[in-house]
């Protein structure tokens, strides 16, 4: 059987070379024009993120507005000349038409996703993976942490921040509520809110600074419910929070966080001389008197025992305070309350300083034995001589 030519269809040869051009053109745009709009419109940080995608760096649904196009343009170079010959009895002026709306549908595609392709939607899709994940194998995934945490970095903004931190969340209760948690998956996670939270050169917001707070405090509250305390998890949650209300030192207006910290590591002396070393010379002196007066409250339940290190961090702080106070007011006040301290508990004080000071020479604090040596000094307490 003899195929017909393209004359005895009575269609213009020229027509099916101009429309052969025009779909060759429409083939290269369809393919090209949305990799091209996409490495235009989409943020770099974004794109980066977006290689890690199942499907790659396009979503699937460009790849499917391809295809609809690429078949409309098949209809176009099948349909047109039979209907051009009178074998079809469709109207020409349909096809044209047909395109034009394929075209537009297609447009539509691709401008929905790359508005979806910012930010926001990106860090929604990064912690329903997280999330996912948790909930099939109980581990937490360390890309999406990565990224998330990439994403914080270069916001610009601190609600962007914000929707991070509540993403995170998400993701850390998913995994306390797992039956597979044990209290140590949480560990990267954690690291992850701190470093959102706390990074950059400019302290954080006070709506983000309390947030990671809550997010920290409910996180212990649920770990050591679940018989978790002390556990990889819970040391880690606590030194997030000591690393929180060291950074919120740095602004007058987060140190009511700073306070807020003190009562969530309350005894944990050697966060506390963290802290407190921290606030030393911070805008406000309330963060470091609290410290203080939590140091010198657990020193006294202790009952000044000079091996214990509640007392030597108390010691710590006490000379770092009366050494940084320009007033003069608070240097007389310690020294004042250290002298009746002295005259209730002789032995102890003379054996404390002693032992404070090589505690803190051996981790390394050696600017804090210095001023020991001298506080103990001014209290009129030797201290016995180090061999050469």
């Amino acid at each position: 059987m003899n195929t017909p030519s393209i004359s005895a269809l009575a269609v213009d040869p020229t027509w099916v070379a101009g429309c052969l051009l025009v779909i060759a053109m429409l083939v290269i745009f369809a393919l090209g024009y949305p990799q091209l709009l996409y490495q235009i419109s989409v943020p770099a940080d974004i794109r980066r993120i977006l290689r890690h995608r199942p499907h790659g760096m396009v979503p699937r649904r460009w790849k499917y507005a391809d295809a609809l196009l690429l078949l409309a343009m098949l209809a176009l170079l099948i349909v047109g000349p039979a209907s051009a010959a009178g074998r079809l009895s469709v109207p020409y002026w349909i096809l044209p038409a047909g395109m034009g709306v394929v075209l537009v549908v297609a447009a539509g595609v691709f401008v929905l996703d790359l508005h979806q392709m910012q930010h926001h939607t990106v860090i929604d899709w990064l912690a329903a993976s997280a999330v996912d994940r948790v909930r099939q194998s109980g581990e937490v995934d360390e890309e999406c942490l990565t990224m998330l945490r990439l994403l914080a970095d270069q916001s610009q903004h601190g609600d962007e921040k914000r929707l991070v931190l509540t993403s995170l969340e998400k993701v850390a209760f998913v995994a306390i509520g797992s039956t597979a948690y044990t209290g140590s998956q949480l560990d990267d996670t954690l690291k992850t809110i701190c470093q959102v939270a706390t990074g950059g050169d400019k302290p954080p917001s006070y709506a983000n600074a309390a947030l990671a707070f809550k997010i920290l405090n409910d996180a212990i509250t649920q770990i050591r419910a679940g018989c978790h305390t002390g556990g990889p998890d819970d040391m880690e949650a606590m030194r997030c929070v000591t690393e929180l209300g060291k950074v919120c030192t740095k602004s007058e207006e987060l140190s009511a966080i700073s306070s807020t910290c003190i009562g969530l590591i309350d005894n944990d002396s050697d966060s506390l001389f963290k802290l407190a070393r921290a606030a030393e010379f911070a805008p406000s002196r309330l963060v470091v008197l609290a410290v203080l007066s939590r140091l010198e409250t657990l020193a006294a339940e202790a009952h000044l025992d000079p091996q214990n290190t509640v007392t030597q961090n108390y010691l710590a702080v006490a000379a770092h305070v009366s050494a940084t106070d320009e007033s003069g007011f608070g240097r007389r006040r310690i020294r004042d309350r250290l002298g009746e301290g002295q005259k209730e508990h002789t032995k102890q004080f003379a054996a404390a300083f002693p032992a404070a000071i090589a505690y803190h020479a051996s981790l390394g604090h050696y600017e804090t034995a210095g001023l020991l040596e001298t506080l103990a000094a001014d209290l009129g307490i030797s201290l016995p001589r180090t061999q050469p």
